[in-house]
């Protein structure tokens, strides 16, 4: 009869229910798999080269982990290259800054060790989606984690000291295409300048000699060989020549005076930093391309700025 045909209907559909809420009850990983086939999961590649863009509290983290003042400030100011590759089933890190390359290679959730200024590090990284986390433990059993957040466009560097709580974060921009590198090596001609006696004054240069300066069209001649970089300033007055090395301490000699002076190379400049025996301290900035060289200086107690336009011989 209909009331048999509905009544039997209705007990094969509330046992099918019945068996549908068993497995959402008791086997969610079921519902993952298959809503994994209806749905494909997007993987983002984690291997590449990281350009650093910004740092967000990097000298209190330091500063939390007992770092000195010196080697904090350096750290700081670094723009490092982060490049992550895989080869089987190690995976290589190598940072890159203007003070050295390190380069580490480990196999996930295996112990291996990070040597740094000073300690040895024991380290323990694993993959967590789209995340490399790396563990590390000082000798004195203090402990940091860093996170490698990937995504299409870069990643996000993560550091955690444990017992502070401190956090910062370094944004790096992932390299799509091959980069073109800015020659810095070569001969410059002075073409004009901007608001050079203005900057002179506020050095506290006397009227005379702070006019010779801003009359002058000098060559500057930039060179390398090896780890030393030398700056060769030519005027009609005379030639002037520094080598150095870079994030190493040198003097400059000034009519009257002496400068303590370190450079430091950031993508296409080269920036050096002067400190005159009073505290004063005047930024040069040399910024580079196919066309010539930019060399801004700025007195940093007055915020004063000139400019000095260069062109490529």
């Amino acid at each position: 009869s209909i009331a048999v045909i509905v009544q039997n209907t209705f007990h094969v559909i509330y046992n099918r229910l019945d068996r549908y809420i068993y497995i959402l009850k008791n086997s969610k990983r079921c519902l993952f798999l298959y809503s994994c086939s209806l749905f494909p999961i997007k993987m983002v590649l984690i291997e590449g080269k990281y350009a650093h863009q910004k740092s967000e509290n990097l000298d209190e983290y330091f500063k939390a982990n007992g770092v000195p003042y010196i080697p904090r400030k350096m750290m700081c100011s670094t723009n490092p290259t982060v490049e992550i590759s895989k080869s089987g089933d190690k995976w290589t890190i190598t940072t890159t800054t203007m003070f050295r390359t390190v380069a580490y290679t480990f196999k996930l959730g295996e112990g291996y060790e990070e040597h740094m200024p000073g300690t040895v590090l024991k380290s323990t990284t694993t993959l967590e989606g789209d995340k490399l986390i790396t563990v590390c433990v000082a000798p004195n059993g203090s402990e940091t984690v860093r996170t490698y957040s990937f995504s299409d466009e870069g990643m996000i560097l993560t550091y955690k000291h444990k017992e502070s709580q401190q956090e910062a974060i370094r944004h790096f921009k992932r390299f799509l295409f091959p980069i073109k590198m800015v020659l810095i090596e070569g001969k410059y001609a002075h073409q004009k300048s901007e608001n050079l006696d203005e900057y002179f004054k506020a050095n506290g240069v006397p009227y005379i000699p702070r006019k010779m300066m801003c009359s002058t069209n000098p060559t500057v001649e930039i060179s390398k060989s090896g780890d030393k970089w030398t700056i060769t300033t030519t005027t009609m007055f005379r030639t002037v020549a520094y080598t150095f090395k870079l994030g190493e301490g040198y003097e400059e000699h000034m009519p009257g005076t002496v400068l303590k002076s370190t450079t430091t190379l950031e993508g296409d400049k080269l920036i050096t930093v002067c400190v005159a025996p009073n505290g004063s301290e005047t930024v040069r900035t040399y910024s580079f391309s196919d066309e010539g060289m930019i060399l801004t200086y700025k007195h940093k107690e007055s915020q004063q700025e000139a400019i000095r336009h260069f062109k490529r011989l």
